[in-house]
């Protein structure tokens, strides 16, 4: 997640979408998720530009009324910017 900060506040990040295309259940109330993201920036008077590329993260399901939270997140880039 400090990369996509970092992201944002460099370029204006507008939209940050992720789409899954693998969950898997694992041992402990784990679960892991991987898939594609893009994000779009924009710099003020600029063109909006995207990145596309690849995720994983681990969540780690709440119990007894506590909540899932995520406990681990990368970010591939794969491509450079583009206009969008």
């Amino acid at each position: 997640m400090k990369a996509l900060s970092a992201y944002g506040r460099r370029l204006t990040l507008r939209d940050f979408e992720r789409r899954s295309q693998y969950t898997a259940i694992l041992a402990g109330g784990v679960i892991a998720d991987s898939g594609e993201y893009r994000m779009r920036s924009q710099r003020e008077g600029g063109e909006e530009m995207s990145r596309i590329g690849k995720y994983a993260s681990r969540w780690k399901v709440g119990s007894d009324g506590l909540p899932t939270v995520m406990v681990e997140d990368h970010i591939y880039a794969a491509a450079e910017p583009v206009k969008s």
